[in-house]
């Protein structure tokens, strides 16, 4: 992350389906769980 122009963190229950975004943004997001990043 020492090279990231940006981060951004949501702590939000199930907020991975609340956030609206373009089809186009969707491989540069993550989601970070217990098991991992997704």
């Amino acid at each position: 992350m020492a090279d990231c122009e940006l981060y951004s963190a949501l702590d939000l229950v199930d907020g991975y389906y609340q956030i609206l975004m373009r089809k186009s943004d969707i491989p540069l997001t993550a989601v970070s769980t217990p098991s991992g990043m997704l």
